[in-house]
């Protein structure tokens, strides 16, 4: 152990040094879960919006500088490819876009270098139903219904962190 680790130690153990923790907050808001997280270390925002189902979730996360959008079905592992992703809003027509496998493979996410997070988020504003379909690894494609009802007043008092988002 050296001797700056054993400083700090001791200055953590009388209180004279502090971990530096985020500030976290977590609230329901209709049918979504919004987690606000600001960073002790550099004041950076984030918001993450989640809705979920038995059968999949999607989450929306803006902090400042991109939009992700993710997708999942519940228990189910996506795999390490990318694949596209059908989706329809309010019974609307079908839309396709390419997806990229999260670092677990339990998620794929809509790639946010092409702008294609804020065009679908733009698709989902102002609307009650989503339903997506994607395939598991080695299994059939599976469907999922998520009540996206009230997102743009979610998203509402976090657009700042959202960029390239303007609401419809």
């Amino acid at each position: 152990m050296t001797i700056h680790r054993i400083i700090l130690i001791l200055a953590l153990a009388m209180g004279l040094a502090s971990t530096a923790i985020a500030q976290e907050s977590q609230e329901s808001v209709g049918k979504w879960v919004v987690n606000a997280r600001k960073s002790a270390l550099d004041g950076g925002e984030s918001v993450g919006l989640i809705a979920h189902s038995n059968s999949g979730g999607l989450i929306i996360r803006c902090n400042g500088k991109e939009i992700d959008v993710l997708f999942s079905i519940a228990g189910a592992y996506l795999g390490k490819r990318s694949q596209t992703i059908a989706y329809s809003v309010d019974d609307g027509a079908v839309q396709k876009i390419p997806v990229s496998p999260s670092d677990d493979g339990r998620a794929a996410f809509v790639d946010p270098g092409i702008l294609a997070a804020p065009f679908i988020m733009k698709d989902l504003i102002g609307h009650n139903k989503l339903v997506y379909q994607l395939t598991p690894y080695q299994k059939k494609a599976q469907e999922v219904i998520l009540d996206i009802e009230g997102l743009r007043e979610v998203i509402s008092p976090h657009i700042g962190l959202c960029p390239g988002l303007i609401l419809p």
